[in-house]
This record gives C-alpha cells, sequence and structure tokens, in this order.
C-alpha cells in the first residue's frame, strides 16, 4: 500500500508532500497495518519532468522509502509494484490515466460552469476565468502533453534511483485476460533465462519452471513470470488467464446461502455464500453487489484468479476474523469481506453481472412467508436445490440450514432412500411423503398427524410440517369443490413458519371462511 502510494505520487509530481499533506492510519485491531491516503494534492500534474523520487523527508514516508531503497528486497518489491502500474494497461499507463482524466473532465464540465461564474472573477476581476478558456486549455494540457509522456518520464527516474532493474521483465504474448482451452503462451525477453510458475507462487523463490517453449494452458492460471540475467532478477509480470470460462449470469449463478441473524450478537459472523450452478467455469470479474451488502469482484486483477469452477461455493464474510474463530474449518473459501450488514428484519438485495445485468435480485424477510428460524435463531437462510437455480423471490424456494450456524461452503441435504410409492411401515403414508413430512416411514407409530385443519376468527388455517433439508420434496396443498377436480388456492395465504423443531419446520396457511362455501383440502408431496 506504502508503495503503491509513493507511486501516485511520484507519477503525479506532488509538489506540496511529504513534509505535509498526507495521511495514514491503522485499526487498532491484532496484524493491522498502516494504511496511506492521497490528500490535499492540487499541487500535482504540473511539468512534465518533475521528479519527486530523489525526496528523502525525515520522519516522513519518503525517508522512510529512501532508507528501504538500500534493503534488495525492498527494491524488487517496488520493481514489482511498478511494473503492475506502469506496464500492460496498468493504472498509471497513459491510455488508463487519460481514461480517469477523462472521466472526471466528464463529470465536472458542468458543475465547473457554476464554479467559475461564483468564483472566475476572485483573482481577476476583469476578466474572470471561464470553463471554456482556461480550464479547457489545461485540459488539453495534460491530455496532450503531461499523460502522453509523464509514465516513460517516470520509470527512467525510477532506473536512475536503481528501483527497477536493468534486466527487462517478459513479456507474455497475451498479457491474461480470456483465452480458450489449450491456448499456447508464449513468452520473450531480451536477456537472461526466463522461469514461470502456474500457482501463483514467485518464480525467484525457487519453484516453477524454465521456460523453453510456448505453455499450453489446460485450466484458468495465474502466471508469474522473472527473467534471470547475471544474478539479477527483472520485475514481476504477473496476468491471470481465464481458460474456457463464461461470464456470470443468472443462468450460471446462484446466492445459496444467507447468515443475516446470527444468534450471537457480540460478533460478526454474518456470510453470503455463492455457488456456480452452471457447467463451465465462471468467471467472476466486474460481478458486484449493490444493495443488501456492497463488494466487487474486480476487474483487471493478477493476484486474485476470480473463477468459479461448476459446483464450487465461495463466501463473502463481514468480519474475517470473527467468521474465522465460529468457522475455522471453512476459512479458506472466504474470498473477501463485504461493507455494510445484512438487516436483521430483511432487506433487499442485488447482485448485478460485469455488464450491469441482474443476476439476482429480490428482498428477503424474516417473516412469513419467509422462515423464522432464520431470524436470530441460529440458523441461516438456505437456497432450495441450488442446481435447480429457483426463482430467488420465491420465499418458498428457502428454507433453514439443517445445522446451527448454517453451513457455510457446502450446504446440506437430506437424501431420500427408497421408492416412491411404497409404503414400508404400512401406516398408508408413502414413504416419500414421510421423508417430505419428517416422520419414520419404517415405524408405523411414527405417523404423526400430518395436516391440522383448525378456525380461528372466521379464517380457516391449515398446518403441516416440513422436514428441514428434504429438498428432493415438494409439498403442495390443493383444494377442490368435488374431490375431482384439485388445483391450487389462491386465497390460502402463508401465516407463519415456526423455528424448527426436532428438524421439522411447521408451515402454517390461512384463509377466511365465506359462508355457505363448500371445500376439500389435500397435501400433495411431488418430486422437487
Amino acid at each position: 500500500n506504502m508503495i503503491d502510494w509513493l507511486l501516485v505520487n511520484f507519477y503525479n509530481g506532488n509538489s506540496d508532500w511529504d513534509t505535509n499533506n498526507w495521511q495514514a492510519g491503522r485499526l487498532r485491531g491484532e496484524g493491522e497495518t498502516f494504511k496511506f491516503f492521497t490528500w490535499d494534492s492540487e499541487r500535482t500534474l504540473l511539468g512534465p519532468t518533475v521528479n519527486n523520487t530523489t525526496k528523502n523527508n525525515a520522519g516522513r514516508a519518503t525517508g522512510v522509502h529512501q532508507k528501504l531503497r538500500a534493503n534488495a528486497d525492498y527494491r524488487l518489491l517496488f520493481a514489482d509494484r511498478i511494473h503492475r502500474h506502469f506496464f500492460n494497461s496498468g493504472a498509471l499507463t497513459p491510455p488508463s490515466v487519460a481514461a480517469t482524466f477523462q472521466g472526471f473532465v466528464d463529470e465536472l464540465r458542468a458543475p465547473l460552469i457554476a464554479e467559475s461564474a461564483r468564483w472566475g472573477d476572485a483573482q481577476r476581476a476583469g476578466n474572470p476565468y471561464t470553463v471554456n478558456s482556461e480550464w479547457q486549455t489545461e485540459v488539453n494540457y495534460q491530455l496532450g502533453t503531461y499523460i502522453p509522456g509523464r509514465t516513460a518520464t517516470v520509470l527512467n527516474q525510477f532506473r536512475n534511483q536503481n528501483l527497477y532493474p536493468s534486466v527487462e521483465a517478459p513479456v507474455m504474448s497475451q498479457f491474461g485476460g480470456n483465452v480458450p482451452p489449450g491456448f499456447n503462451l508464449t513468452m520473450t525477453a531480451p536477456a537472461g533465462e526466463i522461469r514461470y510458475t502456474i500457482d501463483g507462487s514467485d518464480p525467484k523463490d525457487g519453484g516453477g519452471f524454465v521456460y523453453s517453449g510456448a505453455v499450453p494452458l489446460g485450466a484458468s492460471f495465474i502466471v508469474n513470470a522473472r527473467a534471470l540475467s547475471g544474478g539479477e532478477w527483472s520485475a514481476l509480470s504477473s496476468a491471470a488467464f481465464y481458460v474456457g470460462t463464461e461470464p456470470a449470469s443468472s443462468e450460471n449463478l446462484v446466492i445459496s446461502e444467507l447468515y443475516y441473524h446470527p444468534s450471537n450478537a457480540e460478533t460478526e459472523e454474518e456470510f453470503v455464500e455463492l455457488m456456480n450452478v452452471g457447467d463451465l467455469p465462471v468467471d467472476l470479474r466486474g460481478v458486484e453487489f449493490r444493495d443488501g451488502v456492497e463488494f466487487s469482484f474486480e476487474e483487471g486483477t493478477s493476484t486474485r484468479l476470480w473463477v468459479l469452477v461448476p459446483g464450487e461455493r465461495i463466501l463473502l464474510v463481514k468480519n474475517l476474523d470473527d467468521f474465522a474463530s465460529a468457522y475455522p474449518a471453512e476459512a479458506d473459501k472466504v474470498v473477501g469481506t463485504f461493507s455494510g450488514s445484512l438487516n436483521n428484519d430483511g432487506e433487499w438485495i442485488d447482485l448485478r453481472a460485469a455488464d450491469g445485468s441482474v443476476i439476482h435480485d429480490f428482498a428477503f424477510n424474516d417473516a412469513a412467508p419467509w422462515p423464522k428460524g432464520a431470524d436470530g435463531a441460529g440458523h441461516s437462510l438456505t437456497l432450495i436445490s441450488p442446481n435447480t437455480n429457483p426463482d430467488h423471490r420465491d420465499a418458498l424456494n428457502w428454507r433453514v440450514s439443517m445445522l446451527a450456524g448454517g453451513t457455510p461452503g457446502s450446504g446440506a441435504t437430506l437424501a431420500f432412500v427408497g421408492l416412491s410409492g411404497v409404503d414400508s411401515d404400512g401406516d398408508e403414508l408413502d414413504d416419500f411423503f414421510e421423508y417430505a413430512i419428517g416422520t419414520d416411514a419404517g415405524d408405523r407409530r411414527d405417523g404423526r398427524l400430518a395436516i391440522l385443519l383448525s378456525e380461528d376468527g372466521g379464517e380457516l388455517q391449515f398446518q403441516f410440517p416440513v422436514r428441514v433439508g428434504a429438498d428432493q420434496a415438494r409439498l403442495i396443498v390443493e383444494s377442490s369443490t368435488n374431490l375431482e377436480d384439485w388445483g391450487g388456492d389462491e386465497s390460502l395465504t402463508m401465516v407463519s413458519r415456526a423455528v424448527p423443531v426436532e428438524g421439522r419446520e411447521l408451515m402454517t396457511f390461512g384463509k377466511p371462511v365465506e359462508a355457505g362455501e363448500k371445500r376439500f383440502y389435500r397435501l400433495k408431496v411431488a418430486e422437487r
């Protein structure tokens, strides 16, 4: 973080730094590190040849930097960050800087007209500064002079400070991105031997391979490469290759679990689980949560491979330390921490694809028809049969977790073992039906009442149990006026979904009772 912060201030030629106008801070938790923040940097982007790389202010970051410059490991790490940002469409390459700068120009042009009207005559009363004159002249200078040449200028300044090696980093035939299976990656370097890894490690640490020819890529990898010449290492060239993937969409990605109201109010154990339900690896770059919680799978990163293989689940958490303490075995499935919190009363969740299209947007709740057991009673909210990609907006496609605290990173269900249409214990309840309602299909004494009808204040109430985790079954309430023609009753509404007891969730439906109405009801089980 400090190196990247230095690179920004060296690049922009900040003349009012770092004897003042800088900030750094850290959280007070164990293992937390300082983060440096760009602040009050209006004296920047001036002369295209300004050289800040020699600054050495005692008690300031540049003073620390100059002392660290004597360390070879620091110099190579500094060079790695230079290569990341100054090459291969990095953040400080001319096209990237120009695009960022132009974005601010477009955003600020209209409000600066008002700024000019208010303050344009503060220094020149008779000839006010205007947007179309002085400001546009400066914009033209930045886009036409400063930005096109500044990257190369600062790179040479780094070379003169021995902060960028003379051994050039390897050049890849394609610098990461999407490629088909079997893509042959080639690498070149002006001098030295190329060494590379595909497991995320650094070639200088002794692992990996010596490059001798095209490298076929059969799966998604992060390729790290350096050149070694005369005992000197080049900067690291690191690129993420997405092999045979498809973009994340509503067809292949589900939100499979939400732990929105943990039972322990003293810790922050909230988590969100995502699952690939498609047939191909999913590219998560650019996917983001916009509502409920906020998190973005950043595009363009080569330090993390945002690929989710078929059937894989990953986790986003509120607090990594609290989560790891509660779920030590699942901590390796965490890919990030989200900002914001999941509302204990329920809220809107909005997950978007890289192109801005909706992957899933829905509102969960802590009241019927959503399960009460997920509201602080120790259970998570779990998507039923996620592989079928059910409608996330339908509360009946969600249930409580089988286990207290949820099942982050795995999921748990109860499989039906037996044959549908068979009544093993002779209690006149089909084995598949007993699987669905949570009774023992091998014990006729366990034929507990499946349906309870009652009348409460002019409302007919209809109760039945559902076995938590019996995800192969779906219970359906049907009605008829003649015992021959059966179908759904739209006047039935969910009244409650009780906290599970002994692995069974009691569901209650209700409907107004109309005078003279004759209607029959049945509970039907079907395969999900």
